[in-house]
């Protein structure tokens, strides 16, 4: 089974390695010419300079970290009778970054022409957009978060957490630092190679789970921001997904929640003048990437069964005074989703304040229910709740959830 590797990528092959070098510059360390390597980078001829690593061992220390983390990563799946088909490097929003991205490209793309056991491989470099260190507040609030939505995507394409192997050495402290938390919150391994080191550091997956009922409880909050990236709510906004005796109006109130206090890592919070505005960080991202990912959590799950006509009955409103479309929009998912019994609408007292669309589960009754939430154009707002067969377990409810977000623009 053909393993993708992401590697996260530096620049201290060029500025480390290749810049520190003059003209005439002859063996490095390890008795290995470099004129060549230096002479391509000097003129800034890519090209040649991919062409130059090939008479270079991959072990030299001269190519890089990254280089000689991916040979101790081949040499090792090669061992265990595996290979790695593809290597997806993560370059930084910077000029080195995405020239660098683009000479590893032409150099394993090279190698994979000449050498037999490397035949099958295929490399691409991305670039990660606000990765950069002009500016640190970019940085921090969408640069490492689109590290994350990249590694993400990698996965996605690769079909599973499994299939996929992370190389942390290269690139910012904060992107290693991702890229490892990633790895164990996925179960992936993650390997790391510092330049001054000979030996490989492995992150094999810790036997620890994450706790995805956080996720269950505030799906629709999490799913606000998954599938809005840029999205800022105010202190009132964010204080309506935390249930509570009173309305939460102050910032102290809100850190005094037991709820809050329990998932705050995940979410950056601003003042703006006498305003809080609260963000979904890093933290938060991958969170979510597990929830969704991980073969150890419900979205592994299948979905429930379809239930016998005999079973089902059609949605039903308390009276007429709902939002337009409202109704038309639960018999859409009704007639859609086979295994939902029948839906009926809540009431709208004592709930949480209603945004946008989406699903989360609630405790009605002590019992856990797939609770749906419904805006129109004029902002008024209704809830139902999704009534299952009786055989519907926990689990089953969990894979549902994440169906449903991940379709809510289906229904209308």
């Amino acid at each position: 089974m053909p393993k993708t590797l992401i590697c996260t990528v530096g620049t201290s092959f060029f500025q480390g390695n290749l810049a520190r070098f003059g003209s005439g510059a002859g063996n490095d360390a390890n008795g290995e010419n470099v004129d060549k390597l230096v002479q391509a980078y000097n003129v800034k001829d890519w090209n040649a300079l991919a062409r130059a690593m090939l008479d270079i061992s991959p072990a030299s220390r001269m190519l890089g970290a990254e280089v000689n983390t991916i040979e101790f990563i081949l040499s090792r799946v090669r061992r265990e009778d595996e290979f790695i088909g593809r290597i997806v490097f993560l370059v930084s929003d910077t000029e080195d970054g995405i020239n660098t991205g683009g000479v590893l490209k032409a150099y394993y793309t090279e190698r994979a022409k000449r050498e037999k056991e490397l035949s099958s491989l295929q490399a691409d470099y991305r670039v990660i957009k606000d990765l950069q260190d002009a500016d640190p507040i970019l940085f921090k609030k969408s640069g490492l978060l689109n590290l994350v939505r990249a590694i993400s995507q990698v996965i996605r394409e690769a079909g599973e957490p499994g299939k996929v192997i992370i190389d942390a050495t290269g690139g910012y402290k904060a992107q290693i630092a991702i890229a490892v938390m990633f790895g164990q919150a996925l179960g992936i391994d993650v390997i790391y190679k510092h330049e001054r080191f000979s030996t490989i550091i492995d992150f094999p997956p810790m036997p620890v789970a994450l706790d995805f009922s956080y996720f269950d409880k505030f799906n629709d909050l999490f799913s606000a921001f998954y599938y809005e990236p840029a999205l800022t709510l105010t202190l009132p906004e964010f204080a309506s997904y935390f249930e509570s005796d009173r309305k939460i109006g102050t910032y102290s109130e809100l850190t005094a929640n037991r709820d809050f206090s329990r998932i705050r890592l995940f979410f950056e919070d601003e003042k703006t003048g006498s305003e809080h505005l609260f963000a979904l960080n890093h933290a938060g991202l991958i969170y979510i990437e597990a929830s969704l990912r991980s073969d150890k959590s419900f979205a592994a799950l299948p979905l429930p069964p379809p239930l016998p006509e005999s079973e089902r009955k059609e949605p039903r409103l308390r009276d007429d005074h709902y939002p337009k479309g409202f109704r038309e929009y639960i018999e859409r998912i009704w007639q859609k989703e086979q295994w939902i019994a029948t839906i009926v609408s809540l009431p709208y007292d004592k709930q949480r304040g209603i945004k946008r669309r989406g699903f989360f589960l609630g405790e009605i009754d002590g019992e856990k229910q797939l609770i749906g939430y419904f805006r129109d154009n004029d902002n008024f707002g209704a809830r139902f709740r999704m009534l299952t067969g009786s055989e519907i377990d926990s689990g089953y409810l969990r894979a549902a959830l994440v169906h449903l977000n991940r379709n809510v623009d289906a229904y209308g």
